[in-house]
């Protein structure tokens, strides 16, 4: 069930694969895009160079977003040493006056290529992604290389109820609206050939919301999300491959507060997926 359910909790935490400017493979030169500042950043084959101008001042290249407002996303950069070695590199998102909206984690670049993320949600249609090199980790004229610079959102269902998805039960004090996913049951098939894991997952949707419009519109976004959709599966010693995910029924009422102290009722949604996994050839 494992496979089952880092497929089910990754598709609605990891950001969706269409991709969103600023987003820029480094393969052809687009630095002009790019507004750099105590530095300058140059097309080099499949990758961008960035030559600082004064290793003890901060030095960036920043991007004008086109974003949606509410929703939340994630940017990425992969950082390699150029001449400089050991620079410290992070990618943040700023309004679109340079305020800080989030920094992301510092990352210290090697001579592979490492990965820095920021993730946010849109204040403006266009917050822009700043790429820095922090003040003191280069030298005067020394470089850092860039590739692969990725924007995308996360799904409209993770944003509509702010991240908060939990296995089975929610923590004591989540705020709503929220959700949980759990098994139902789960039996094995099997061919002549291949090994299935046939299961009946379902979604319970919370809303504390007086009208029904919340929990209708993120049920809605659950569909878009799960209905028909291909899970990503994880190598647990088995090869693991999706066969299908399969909306299976669902129904909406108001159940008791589960906070003896909340009183009143509390909108619930549930929604059940038939999902299908193959555990590959038992031959």
């Amino acid at each position: 069930m494992e496979a089952l359910f880092k497929g089910v909790i990754g598709r609605f935490a990891g950001p969706t694969s269409t991709l969103v400017v600023p987003s820029d493979d480094c393969s052809a030169d687009l630095t002009a895009n790019w507004t750099d500042v105590n530095g300058a950043l140059t097309h080099a084959g499949s990758e961008y160079t960035y030559t600082v101008t004064t290793g003890a001042n901060v030095a960036t290249f920043t991007d004008e977003a086109t974003l949606t407002v509410g929703k939340k996303y994630r940017a990425t950069v992969l950082a390699k040493n150029g001449t400089g070695v050991g620079s410290t590199v992070r990618i943040n998102a700023l309004t679109n006056a340079d305020v800080v909206i989030e920094n992301g984690t510092s990352i210290t670049v090697a001579a592979g290529f490492a990965i820095a993320t920021v993730e946010w949600i849109a204040t403006e249609i266009n917050n822009k992604v700043q790429i820095e090199i922090v003040a003191g980790t280069v030298g005067n004229g020394e470089t850092v290389i860039f590739d692969t610079i990725t924007t995308r959102a996360f799904p409209d269902f993770n944003t509509d109820i702010g991240a908060r998805m939990y296995l089975a039960e929610c923590p004591q004090g989540t705020v709503y609206p929220n959700a949980t996913y759990q098994l139902v049951h789960n039996t094995n098939d099997w061919t002549f050939t291949d090994d299935f894991d046939n299961s009946l997952i379902q979604f319970n949707l919370y809303s504390m919301s007086n009208s029904a419009a919340e929990i209708t519109d993120a049920e809605h976004k659950l569909r878009l999300l799960y209905d028909n959709c291909s899970l990503a599966t994880t190598d647990l010693g088995s090869t693991w491959g999706h066969v299908l995910m399969q909306r299976d029924g669902s129904w909406l009422d108001k159940i008791p507060h589960p906070d003896s102290t909340g009183g009143g009722n509390i909108w619930r949604y549930v929604v059940e997926y038939r999902v299908m996994l193959t555990k590959g050839s038992n031959v």
